[in-house]
């Protein structure tokens, strides 16, 4: 199975069940084979910037389309079965609207899945949710 997890811990989960994505989000440093996967997807926002402008940078970007990029053609390159996305925050990674878009846009054959834990039990149910997958 061809798998793209666009946040940390749906990539853990994803390594943990023994499954190797094919890429992963810019954020995916553990385990750290995770670093030598293709990243689909960059932050409009400087990490390296002050918190006053950060908040005005994620503010611009949010005006101007979200804080973050998907790189369609490596996405379609890559020809992903499932993508893993998140459906908790917009500002904290890759969400599933630009996903789904991005994937119906380009006629992709692929899975979104989507995360949306709001308890420990919630993890628990999204760790069986992507392990099914």
């Amino acid at each position: 199975m061809r798998v793209v997890s666009l946040l940390p811990s749906a990539t853990e989960i994803v390594y943990a069940l023994g499954v190797e994505p094919v890429g992963v989000s810019h954020e995916c440093d553990y385990p750290p084979a995770a670093r030598g996967v293709p990243t689909v997807n960059r932050s409009r926002v400087d990490p390296e910037a002050t918190s006053a402008e950060i908040n005005e940078q994620v503010a611009a970007a949010i005006e101007e389309g979200g804080v973050y990029e998907l790189d369609r053609e490596r996405l379609a390159a890559l020809d992903p079965d499932v993508v893993v996305s998140q459906g908790v925050c917009d500002v904290c990674a890759v969400d599933e609207v630009l996903v789904r878009g991005a994937v119906d846009e380009m006629g992709l054959d692929t899975d979104v899945l989507t995360t949306d834990p709001h308890s420990l039990a919630d993890v628990l149910t999204d760790i069986e949710l992507v392990g099914a997958a």
